[in-house]
């Protein structure tokens, strides 16, 4: 499984972007090193590319995010970075 998201860094917004290989349940949590887990989402999502927007409402300060998402075929986590610009 693969994931990313862009832009990053970012200010005001970022689409996450990651592929499903067959349909099903996917979890996608934002966390960061402070506060822990920020957001986290579950739904079902179609075979093939999916996208998740993250706007900076959705996040408590500028700083280093984690984003982890879970499915049946394994977990990834990558950071993102929210500026203040």
């Amino acid at each position: 499984m693969s994931a990313t998201n862009y832009p990053n860094p970012f200010s005001d917004r970022t689409q996450i972007s990651f592929e499903m290989c067959k349909a099903g349940l996917a979890s996608i949590a934002i966390l960061n090193n402070r506060e822990g887990l920020i957001k986290a989402t579950n739904a079902i999502y179609p075979k093939g590319k999916q996208v998740v927007e993250i706007n900076k409402s959705d996040l408590p300060a500028a700083g280093v995010y984690y984003y982890q998402i879970t499915t049946d075929q394994g977990t990834i986590t990558k950071d993102m970075i929210m500026m203040n610009y």
